[in-house]
């Protein structure tokens, strides 16, 4: 399926089985060549697995969004990076969570930051609920995608009313071509 550009990979929260990358997913994602955006809710066997899906998805990427990461083990056995593997194409990151109980993204926004290996053409990330990443997972994706970021969107969920300002590129804690120190 060579003009299949864009994919939604949902699963529930409450299955029972995670995904554990072998030959029929392998064989799955190797059907879409031109994958571009790729939009994640899933349960993983570990941290390893999920770098695994990942690595064989993401080389012409430009548009990620985790919608809800879970891992079934909260050790992950030790991640193997491939040099091939690299986000250098991604340009739009979001990190989205559904439950309040949904965990926060840090072990993914690190693996992350290893694909992404310093070649960073990052323009747009999004952050929706309270701070699913801590200030340090944060501040390093910030500080690798400083050249090539334009629009950083914090969003509470919940905020009822946009934040009022003078300034009009303010707007519910988006802020574009600029960056906000935290």
């Amino acid at each position: 399926m060579p003009k299949v550009t864009s994919l939604k990979w949902i699963m529930g929260r409450d299955v029972r089985h995670s995904i554990i990358v072998g030959p029929t997913i392998h064989r799955h994602l190797s059907l879409f060549p031109s994958l571009q955006r790729l939009t994640l809710k899933a349960k993983f066997q570990d941290l390893h697995e999920l770098e695994l899906f990942l690595g064989l998805c993401c080389n012409s990427l430009k548009s990620l969004t985790f919608q809800g990461i879970w891992f079934r083990n909260s050790r992950s056995r030790p991640l193997r990076l491939g040099c091939s593997s690299n986000l250098c194409s991604l340009q739009k990151l979001a990190f989205e969570r559904t439950r309040s109980s949904d965990p926060i993204y840090n072990e993914v926004v690190d693996l992350l930051l290893l694909f992404l290996k310093d070649k960073v053409s990052l323009q747009t990330l999004k952050i929706r609920y309270d701070f699913t990443v801590s200030p340090t997972s944060l501040e390093r994706l910030l500080d690798i995608s400083k050249e090539t970021l334009e629009t950083l969107v914090i969003e509470p969920i919940g905020v009822a009313e946009p934040y009022s300002r003078d300034t009009s590129d303010y707007t519910r804690g988006a802020y574009s071509n600029q960056l906000c120190s935290i």
